[in-house]
């Protein structure tokens, strides 16, 4: 059972294992960017926001003005944390087609006109999707009166980077064939 752990302070939290993390989507005001954190290294501090995934971990991360951070760490392994039951796994296609025979490899998108380079070379001439899993957690939450409850919430964790072999079409949810 995965865990996931939540914490805020000057930094993300101590004793991460980088080399659980294969990829970064890293934000700040003039900037989106996807990492492969294999060929490159992020500081989150240079980062407003972001996520370190792999298919072992997942550390979000969002810093606050005062410039502590807010993160959470998933963790597929451990013994500190809250449970967090898996549900299922799917994927989340990106944007961009790929470009022929172009070097570096290409992808372009044209709802936001732009040509993509950063996905890993791999996945040359392949659409590109997110390996997604999702988790059911406990969590307390504020109600009015200054008291908590407990409940439930589903949460989605990124595991990954995989080469899009065939869209499938599914039917609308609601309607008849």
């Amino acid at each position: 059972m995965a865990r996931v752990t939540k914490g805020e302070g000057p930094q993300p939290p101590d004793g991460l294992k980088w080399e659980e993390f294969d990829y970064a989507i890293v934000e700040c005001p003039w900037e989106v960017r996807l990492v492969d954190l294999r060929k490159e290294t992020v500081q989150p501090g240079d980062y407003h926001r972001g996520v370190l995934f792999g298919k072992e971990a997942e550390l979000r991360w969002r810093k606050l003005r005062n410039g502590s951070f807010r993160w959470v760490l998933w963790r597929e392994a451990g013994d500190t944390g809250e449970e967090a039951e898996r549900l299922d796994e799917g994927q989340v296609i990106l944007w961009g087609e790929p470009v022929g025979d172009a070097k570096p490899p290409t992808w372009w998108e044209p709802r936001i006109q732009r040509w993509i380079q950063e996905y890993p070379e791999k996945f040359e001439g392949k659409r590109v999707a997110l390996e997604v899993a999702r988790y059911r957690v406990r969590a307390k939450h504020p109600v009015p009166g200054g008291k908590e409850e407990e409940g439930t919430v589903t949460l989605e964790r990124y595991r990954g980077l995989v080469a899009v072999e065939e869209i499938q079409a599914t039917e609308p949810v609601g309607e008849e064939a």
